[in-house]
């Protein structure tokens, strides 16, 4: 064999191996930059169930407070120990008890469920079944919940009475909750 005929096989292997390199290297960047798609996929999902969440808990907060100036003075002030579902024709209450755990509302002794028109409320989450087979909306997990407290007589005001509403609600996922709180001060009669 002679010199000029061995280096032609030798610079095949090499282009082979540097070949094979490559698609392994090329091959890792592809995983790679799917695991990341995946995972900001997974971000976006949990921020917009936290949006839900947050959207839910701040509606339930509102009817708090217009019940507040609905129904005023709220005579009905107890220690409070059982839920109740706001539906028409249902008094609402007002606790003399604080809550001990206002974050995790899973933990609440007490409180009044209050699912506003339209929200889809489902245990299981998932989606919403919309007519042609499309998938609807998302069905939020549990429904949102509200505790109004009463704090008493408003020290800048003696016809005033302060109450606490604390309002949590839920996205799609039992986990995902936003828990807000207000004080009202509300005029007496």
């Amino acid at each position: 064999m002679t010199p000029s005929t061995a280096r032609p096989h030798r610079s095949h292997g090499i282009a082979l191996v540097t070949t094979l390199l490559v698609i392994l290297v090329l091959s890792m960047l592809a995983i790679a930059l799917f695991r990341s798609s995946t995972t900001q996929d997974k971000n976006a999902g949990s921020n917009a169930d936290h949006q839900r969440a947050l959207r839910a808990a701040h509606d339930a907060l509102r009817y708090g407070e217009w019940l507040l100036v609905q129904t005023t003075p709220l005579t009905d002030i107890q220690t409070c120990n059982t839920f109740i579902t706001l539906n028409p024709g249902v008094t609402p209450f007002t606790c003399r008890n604080p809550l001990n755990t206002p974050a995790t509302p899973t933990s609440w002794p007490a409180g009044m469920f209050y699912v506003p028109a339209g929200m889809q409320v489902n245990a299981g989450g998932g989606l919403v079944p919309s007519a042609g087979g499309t998938p609807g909306d998302v069905n939020y997990a549990l429904q949102p919940v509200l505790y109004i407290f009463w704090m008493g007589i408003d020290p800048t005001n003696s016809s005033n009475t302060l109450y606490q509403i604390t309002a949590a609600g839920f996205g799609g996922r039992a986990d995902s909750v936003s828990v807000v709180q207000s004080v009202v001060s509300v005029c007496g009669n």
